[in-house]
Parts: structure tokens; sequence; C-alpha cells
């Protein structure tokens, strides 16, 4: 259910018109409502986005306050149930399964997999976990060097690896801890694995810093 701020809006009906690919969602408006419109609209906006899988034109009609009065319960449930069904009225964009077809996930170290991993190219620039699969290619292990609280500088250990899902590559980078870094190292190239972390763009480049790596199967 699409969320909004209860004070200042009431949700009335949404009008989807498939020739054009529009969303017209309708509400009435209680006390000083103008100038939550813009921050109603943007959260409206990406709630829908995330919803039906891709982006439509969203449109926005404000009823008079005084409409708000004359909405019965009938009406307005009847609009809720028709915003609840609002992607199954949309293109086949709308059905488009993001997941990937693993099997058998088996941890094996770092932090575990708890939701199911999706395609490579579906996944957001965010600070928050994700999870995706894949195959490991270009193994490579590096070396940085840390200045630890004593003033010296002591080199460590790190990987990068491209992640292959069959249909796109990820860049990924991983820095072991003292309880990682053995199981780590026994991972090789050809590997079909799971992992999490956090996909991020640093300058121009964006990579996948991963947190927990585990073993799975691809579904043929």
């Amino acid at each position: 259910m699409i969320k909004f701020n209860q004070r200042f809006f009431v949700f009335c009906e949404c009008r989807y018109r498939k020739t054009n690919n529009t969303a017209r969602m309708v509400f009435a408006c209680v006390d000083n409502f103008e100038p939550e419109i813009p921050k109603h609209e943007r959260d409206v906006i990406r709630q829908i986005n995330e919803l039906v899988g891709e982006k439509i034109n969203i449109e926005f009609e404000y009823k008079n306050p005084d409409r708000v009065a004359k909405i019965g319960k009938g009406e307005l449930a009847a609009s809720i149930q028709a915003l609840q069904s609002f992607s199954d009225n949309l293109p086949g964009a709308v059905r488009v399964d993001k997941t990937l077809p693993v099997k058998h996930i088996e941890y094996w170290c770092g932090a575990p997999i708890k939701t199911r991993p999706v395609q490579i190219k579906y996944l957001r620039n965010s600070k928050d976990f994700q999870v995706t699969a894949g195959t490991m290619f270009f193994m490579t292990k590096r070396e940085y060097k840390r200045t630890g609280e004593d003033g010296v500088e002591v080199t460590k250990n790190y990987w990068t690896f491209v992640l292959d899902d069959g249909a796109d590559r990820l860049q990924c980078v991983f820095f072991p801890t003292e309880k990682t870094v053995a199981k780590f190292e026994k991972l090789s190239n050809k590997t079909v694995v799971c992992v999490v972390g956090i996909n991020d763009k640093k300058g121009d480049r964006t990579s996948f810093r991963v947190s927990g790596v585990s073993f799975c199967v691809f579904e043929s």
C-alpha cells in the first residue's frame, strides 16, 4: 500500500491509462496542504516506481478540501482496492522477476545471506545491504597499507574479483577480517557464490563491497 501523510491528504482513486503509460493519482486535501505537495509527490512517485519495477508517467490531481467530507467509506475502500491491484493492470515490465534462480545456499564466511539474490542489473547504488550471485572470475589478492593506533604502518591484504550472473558483470572487493581471511583464501575462479554487501559509487567507479559469501547453485 502506498504511504503518505494522512494529515494533509486523503487518497481518492488511481486511474491508469495504458495508451500513454500514465497513472493519475487523485487526492483530496485538508489543512495547509500546499507546502507539503513537493515532498508528497516525490514520495508517491518513488513508491509507485518501486511497486511496478519501472518508471512510468505519474500525474496528480488535488480535490477541493470540501470534497473530503463527501467521500464515502465505500468509495474510499474501492479506490484503495484499485491502488492495491494497480500493478496487475500495468504492462509486462511490472511482472519482471528481479531475483536470480539459485538454490542450495550454503553459508561460507562473513555476513549470512538472508534474502534471495537479485540480478546484477537491478542492484541500486545504496548504503543498504543487498544480495546478488554469480560466478567468480579474475580473483586477485592485493595489498594496502594502514597506520595503526600506535602509529606503526602495517600491510593488509584484500581481494578484488568479478562476479558474473550470466547476463551482467559486477566489480567486487573484499576486505577480510581475522575470522574470514582463511576461508576466503580457499575460494577460486569459477566458484559460484551468493554475496551480500554494499553497492556504492566512489568517484566515477561503482563497486560491490562484499561483507559475506555463501555457496549456491544456479538452477538450470
